[in-house]
């Protein structure tokens, strides 16, 4: 911005030395952001891909028990009437026991993985993957935002206190003001004040001006303290205690005032 410009609240004013560097940062949190997102469909599809295979692959091994079991049972009975070999018998024992023992198996790793993948060990750490990259996005952007310098408020811009490659301390980097509405502060010597009132009309006299601007008396301060302004005539009293008035220029005089922000003016409040 350049002085004289109107800025709307919100508005860039100046972008400070690092933002680059942290607008790359945004970007690689971003990036980030987006392969866990990633990651976490795959953990998805993975898990309900899976979860079928496993179902369908424990479904099989139990229709594989369950013949084994039968035939154990009729070697049981062939073995009783001696009609079967001991060693007949122990093989359909061992095929019994080793189809038991694949189920199990299964079963063990079937409950890695529920039947809503949304419920599975690897979906929920892919979910909380997520919302890190999230948070450190979130980081991101916020630090990013302070090295971008906003417009507070509409107004148009006074004066520029710093330029590019000039450090920021305890200066301004600039000052702002909303001049489509303009205000005068006057000092009133304590012995006068009772005689000011709000709404009260004023006139505004400067020599820059062709002619006294108009306002109106929108507040009186109830603090009575040592005057800042100073006459530049030797002989005037500069120890004197005066009040604050604050008197609102009426609208058709503040374009003309807002040339002169900061103008020592004399204000008359007529009686």
């Amino acid at each position: 911005v350049d002085i004289g410009d109107h800025v709307e609240a919100g508005q860039v004013l100046a972008l400070l030395d690092n933002f680059e560097q942290l607008q790359t940062q945004e970007t690689v949190a971003q990036t980030q952001v987006e392969q866990a997102r990633m990651r976490l469909q795959q953990a998805r599809l993975i898990a309900s891909t899976t979860y079928a295979q496993l179902h369908a692959s424990r479904e099989a091994l139990r229709s594989q028990r369950e013949t084994a079991r039968s035939d154990l049972r009729r070697q049981e009975k062939l073995r009783k009437s001696n009609a079967s070999s001991e060693q007949e018998y122990e093989a359909a024992l061992l095929s019994f026991s080793s189809a038991d023992k694949g189920v199990a198996e299964a079963s063990a790793k079937l409950a890695r993985y529920a039947e809503n993948p949304e419920d599975s060990v690897d979906v929920q750490v892919a979910q909380a993957d997520v919302r890190f990259a999230e948070a450190s996005l979130l980081n991101a952007s916020a630090v990013l935002e302070r090295a971008i310098v906003r417009a507070p408020n509409a107004g148009s811009i006074l004066s520029i206190d710093l330029r590019p490659g000039e450090n920021i301390g305890q200066q301004s980097l600039l000052r702002m003001g909303r001049t489509d509405s303009m205000l005068v502060r006057a000092e009133v010597y304590e012995s006068d004040i009772a005689k000011i009132r709000i709404g009260q009309p004023a006139a505004i006299h400067a020599r820059a001006f062709d002619s006294p601007l108009a306002g109106t008396v929108e507040k009186v301060a109830t603090l009575v303290q040592r005057q800042s302004i100073v006459e530049s005539d030797p002989a005037a009293n500069t120890d004197a205690r005066v009040v604050e008035v604050l008197v609102r220029i009426d609208r058709e005089s503040s374009e003309e005032a807002a040339r002169f922000v900061g103008m020592q003016v004399t204000v008359e409040f007529p009686l």
